[in-house]
């Protein structure tokens, strides 16, 4: 595989990760009445999708690319 392309995607996973990580706490100040759910989940929701389509793509790489 190709480094830089291991490398951007390994990035990209961190990323999401992070964001997921970071903003679970959202949740919870809207559990306490500070936030409204539909801000709180709005918010939280962006995470989770980029930290699995980038882990995909990771996990693509690593195993050589299938249809390439």
């Amino acid at each position: 595989p190709e480094p830089s392309v291991v490398l951007a995607s390994a990035l990209a996973v961190l990323a999401g990760f992070w964001t997921t990580a970071t903003h679970v706490s959202v949740l919870f100040v809207a559990a306490d009445g500070g936030l409204s759910w539909a801000a709180a989940v709005l918010h939280a929701s962006a995470g989770p999708p980029v930290l699995a389509a980038s882990l995909a793509l990771l996990l693509r790489e690593q195993r050589g690319c299938p249809g390439r």
